[in-house]
């Protein structure tokens, strides 16, 4: 065959190759670009896509400050500096009523006015099918169901006779209100925010959760690197005020997915938060977009009584009945005390430092321990099933679980203090 004749069919078969699909070469294509992402930094935060945006179902046609009415319920749109566009977010990615401006700085970690709290933990919620796409509205029913599996908060889709709903939409950024705001309340998830961190992220917001380092104690946890954040975005990293936040006794969360990342607003690429040697034993991964965090759920539980609820149900379950009488052989799934607080992890170290788990690291498992955070009495070291707590300065608490042959109380004060490897041996 001539050497032309080849040299084109070589051509040809090296264009037909390149130009259909084989098997593999989408995920080979996405792995690519995964590997572009991640040597880029990773997608973009919310807080990078929404800066300059002022979304049309926010701002109005002319996206201008003055189409919001001053008295309305629309969202505030911050009056920025000469040649800047104005924004309606607070803190990134928060939709901030007109009428709760001025309160802003008495919020707190999770919502104050129990109002904003949606009824029964029940929301309501529609997707938008034509400004979301069918890959979106995938990840938000997926993101849905984990708060779901992981607390008492319950999705259910729009009836006809529901005022109060959480619309998903696909408007430009990635936002959301704070609670529970009343009639149609929106959650753009626009370009880049359809992934599954972001979205339970935002659905946080509409549960009823500012960011985690907006709390007032935040000082004792973490440093403020003020000089390297952008000129302009420092109130982005505002604190809530003493007197009125209440964060429900909750122990500060490093890892929750509601907290910014340690580059957040960042001016040079240096972070703008830091961790101190406090939160250490946390292994902290501040600005973690993967999953509700073991004190997310913690919080959710307590804020929804979701721990009192499931205890008033359990009112007519049998006792259990105690070989020892103390319920050191409970196996049970109990995990929040009598007090309805939810229990610490057995193999978590914050907010209760502890070596109840060295016994069981060495083989040991004899007490039912491990990698969850159901009520156990180890060795019988106290009357009845019990555990470590989420709260901060409180260690820990007799859980919720009746046994029919208790023994008679002890003198509790003898057994107090946090477990060690010598009290333990001698069980």
């Amino acid at each position: 065959m001539d050497v032309n004749v080849w040299t084109h069919t070589l051509v040809l078969l090296l264009w037909i190759s390149s130009s259909s699909p084989v098997p593999g070469g989408r995920a080979r294509r996405r792995d690519t670009n995964r590997k572009a992402e991640r040597d880029a930094g990773g997608p973009p935060e919310p807080w990078q896509i929404n800066q300059g945006l002022c979304p049309a179902s926010l701002c109005g046609s002319k996206g201008a400050a003055e189409t919001i009415a001053m008295d309305s319920g629309k969202p505030w749109i911050e009056e920025n500096k000469q040649d800047e566009k104005p924004s309606p977010f607070y803190q990134g990615d928060i939709v901030v009523p007109q009428s709760a401006l001025q309160e802003l700085r008495h919020r707190r970690a999770a919502v104050k006015d129990r109002l904003l709290l949606w009824p029964e933990g029940v929301i309501p919620y529609q997707l938008n099918k034509t400004t979301l796409d069918r890959k979106t509205r995938k990840v938000v029913r997926a993101a849905m169901r984990h708060w779901m599996r992981k607390t008492c908060v319950k999705f259910r889709k729009k009836k006809r006779g529901d005022v109060n709903f959480l619309h998903f939409i696909g408007d430009a950024g990635c936002w959301s209100y704070v609670g529970m705001q009343g009639g149609e309340q929106k959650l753009s998830l626009g370009s880049g925010c359809e992934l599954f961190g972001t979205v339970v992220h935002e659905i946080g917001h509409a549960v009823g959760f500012w960011h985690e380092q907006a709390r007032y104690d935040r000082n004792k946890y973490i440093r403020i690197l003020r000089g390297n954040i952008l000129p302009g975005a420092e109130e982005n990293f505002d604190k809530m005020t003493f007197k009125t936040i209440n964060t429900l006794g909750v122990a500060y969360d490093f890892n929750s997915i509601m907290h910014y990342g340690p580059n957040y607003f960042s001016v040079n690429g240096k972070p703008t938060i830091k961790v101190k040697r406090i939160g250490w034993r946390a292994k902290p991964k501040i600005g973690q977009r993967k999953v509700l965090s073991e004190l997310d759920v913690a919080q959710t539980r307590h804020m929804y009584q979701c721990n009192r609820r499931d205890m008033q149900r359990r009112r007519k379950d049998v006792c259990f009945f105690s070989k020892y009488g103390d319920g050191r052989d409970y196996r049970g799934n109990v995990d929040y005390t009598l007090e309805g607080v939810t229990c610490q992890k057995w193999t978590s170290q914050w907010p209760q430092a502890h070596c109840v788990m060295s016994r069981y690291w060495l083989g040991d498992k004899m007490d039912g321990l491990g990698n969850h955070n159901h009520c156990r009495n180890p060795g019988g070291r106290r009357s009845r099933p019990w555990c470590f707590t989420t709260l901060e300065g409180t260690e820990w608490q007799y859980c919720d679980v009746r046994i029919c042959n208790p023994l008679p109380r002890r003198n509790e004060n003898e057994s107090t203090s946090l477990p060690t490897r010598n009290n333990l041996d001698k069980r």
